[in-house]
Order: C-alpha cells, then structure tokens, then sequence
C-alpha cells in the first residue's frame, strides 16, 4: 500500500526537514559559486541545491532500512519501528530516488556538462555501495572510525559535483579537492561530536562507549586538523579557525562534565555552519 503524502510530509519533518536539509545544500552550492566565480549562476545553484536536497532524503532513507534493528531497540519512536511506514515503502522511495537521481545524472551530462553529469552519477553509485556495505559489511564494520571515514568520503564527490553545476572546467582542480575536504572535516566532526552521550544506549555503539574518550577526543581533533588545513589551502581560514578554536576550548567538557554533550554538539553544528559559508562570506569580504 502506498503512503499518503501526509505521512510522507510528517516522515520529513521528523527524519529529514526540508527546510534544514535545502539550506545545507543552497550554502553548499552558494560557496561552490564563489570559490571559483565573481559573478552568481542562478540556475546552476538552483539545480545543485536540488539535487544535494536529494542526495541527503536519499541518504537517510537507506539509514532507516540500515538502522532499524537498532532503532527498533534504542529509537522505538522512529517512523519505520513505529509503524509510520514499512520497509516495503521506504525501500520504494529509495528506488524511485535513485532511478530519478542517475536519469538526472544522464541529462546533466548530455545537456549541462559531462562533469556535472559524472560527478552525479558517481556520488549516486558511491551512495549505493554504501547502502550495501561495499558488499564487506563484516570487514567495514570491524572499527567504527574506519566505518565512519568510508562513508563521511561521500562529501567529496558531492563538493565536486557542487562545483561542477557552476564551474565545471575546475571540478576535478586541487583547490574543489582542498574544498571538500574542508567539508569532510566538519562533517566527520559532527558524526563524532552528535554521538557523545555517555549515557546512549549500549546497543548503538557510539565512539565514545567503543573507544574512550581520549580516542574519541583525538578522532575529533584530526578531523578538525583536516578542517583548518583545508580552510587554509583555499583561503577562508580567518573564519574557520576561530570556530575550530571555540570548539578545542569546550571539547575538555567531555571529561569534566560528559553531561554538557549537547552544547559540544551545537558548537560544532557552528562550525561545520561556517564551513559551508566561508567561501562565500570571504568572497564578500
């Protein structure tokens, strides 16, 4: 049976807001305008922001088949343990995203650029394999970090594809590398710094009840040593290193006061804010 558009509008809301997850990719192709162009290309922003929007619905309905065997223990208010939606409708929505989103990648490439095209096309079949686990699940799912690296490097295809709606002759350049890898720090740094509740259930396995914390302190750490030496590298790090150094000031709180995890969590959803607008915010400057 097909869900009604009203329970697809409250599975948004709660899983994936539509207004949080546009402005994500609007900033994300706004300051892929600018790291390589004076002048702004609408049309290219607006399809970028689309497609990234999608990518993201995308990525957490596979998360909502992925997760819910524990969700099912730890987030038994979830839409998919709750009954909200079954399995069956997710994975509908799945495929009809994912043929949507390559068809999307095809005419890109004939009638935008072969870049923007090959970028799309990749981060979909890149998503994919995520989905699957890279058909190693017990291997990936050794080490957690190594879990989390294979599947936070989805951002770079994502900046490059980003870049290319706008600027493709530079999409495959050092400085769109340098980019979104200032965008794989930040993320990965959220991952870790979103799950540092010292009292989560023991069956999500977050870092912290894997790890420590001192690992999980020096996983945060090189994350956001990837995310200033990139800063660095295209020139927007007289914005990100203050953030980066606001967060190094309150990261000791994880020993002192593991309770104030929250605030860890919003400092660091500050920082990954001011990646995602530096480019552009410099360009003004």
């Amino acid at each position: 049976m097909n869900a009604s558009l009203a329970t697809w509008r409250t599975y948004l809301q709660e899983r994936s807001p539509l207004p949080a997850i546009t402005t994500i990719g609007f900033l994300q192709s706004l300051s892929s305008n600018y790291l390589f162009r004076a002048e702004l290309d609408g049309k290219g922003i607006l399809m970028s922001t689309l497609c990234l929007t999608l990518l993201l619905i995308l990525m957490r309905l596979m998360d909502e088949i992925k997760d819910y065997q524990r969700d099912l223990i730890a987030h038994p208010e979830r839409p998919l343990p709750r009954g909200l939606l079954t399995s069956a409708q997710i994975l509908r929505a799945i495929q009809v995203l994912t043929t949507g989103l390559l068809a999307s990648g095809a005419l890109l490439f004939f009638f935008r650029s072969a870049a923007s095209g090959a970028a799309l096309v990749f981060t979909v079949v890149y998503l994919l394999l995520m989905y699957k686990e890279f058909f190693c699940s017990k291997s990936i799912n050794r080490n957690a970090f190594f879990y989390a690296i294979t599947h936070q490097a989805i951002l770079i295809p994502m900046y490059i594809f980003s870049v290319s709606m706008t600027s493709p002759e530079a999409a495959f350049s050092e400085r769109t590398l340098w980019f979104s890898l200032t965008g794989l720090g930040a993320s990965f740094a959220f991952e870790v710094c979103r799950k540092l509740d010292p009292n989560s259930h023991p069956v999500l396995n977050t870092y912290l009840a894997l790890y420590g914390k001192t690992p999980t302190m020096i996983a945060i750490s090189l994350a956001l040593g990837l995310l200033s030496v990139s800063a660095w590298k295209i020139g927007v790090q007289t914005l990100v290193w203050p953030a980066v150094g606001l967060l190094i000031l309150f990261l000791p709180l994880v020993y002192f006061m593991p309770r104030q995890f929250k605030l860890i969590e919003r400092i660091c959803a500050f920082v990954a804010l001011v990646q995602l607008l530096a480019v552009t915010i410099m360009h003004f400057l």
